[in-house]
């Protein structure tokens, strides 16, 4: 399964949430509502998730295995910095 689109939208007022993000598969099947939160000075990917009758949380949808949630975490966290960059060069 290849990544063909990831779409970052930046948020300024949900701290600790620095982005959400939608990511496309195959240009067949789309993921939205992932979101990138910075904790620690470090940059996590965390795949929507709702509340349950536990008043926890659980993923709605995530990778099987390490090596697939690695793909997708660098493809995001790539696509995010670079429009930081982007965004910091064009002011």
């Amino acid at each position: 399964m290849e990544i063909t689109t990831v779409n970052i939208k930046i948020v300024h007022n949900e701290e600790p949430v620095k982005a959400y993000c939608s990511i496309i598969f195959n240009n067949c099947f789309v993921v939205r509502k992932i979101r990138i939160i910075e904790r620690n000075e470090r940059f996590h990917v965390y795949m929507p998730s709702m509340k349950t009758k536990r008043l926890t949380y659980a993923d709605v949808c995530h990778p099987t295995n390490q090596q697939f949630r690695k793909k997708i975490e660098c493809a995001i966290l790539n696509n995010y910095f670079a429009m930081l960059k982007s965004i910091t060069i064009d002011e």
